[in-house]
């Protein structure tokens, strides 16, 4: 049975291949199976549809992200290099 990691990654590879259309069918799936997805997995299809210029998708994914239960923002691992060396 795949968890909310095997998803992350498969969509994050999908992601990186500007497969969008692939990648949220896959988050559908996940949601359907009720699995929880992370800000990790909302990342990952948000940025699928950057890529691809999906601008509504990337939206409504992020309206969908902000309000979900339990949401916290994460800071972006690049702010931990900019610290470092600023």
């Amino acid at each position: 049975m795949p968890n909310v990691f095997l998803y992350n990654t498969v969509i994050s590879r999908l992601s990186r291949a500007r497969r969008a259309s692939d990648a949220l069918a896959l988050f559908a799936e996940m949601k359907q199976a009720n699995l929880r997805p992370t800000s990790v997995t909302y990342g990952a299809v948000i940025n699928a549809c950057c890529k691809t210029a999906d601008e509504a998708n990337a939206v409504a994914l992020f309206e969908e992200m902000v309000h979900s239960p339990g949401y916290r923002p994460n800071v972006p691992p690049y702010n931990v290099r900019v610290a470092l060396t600023g």
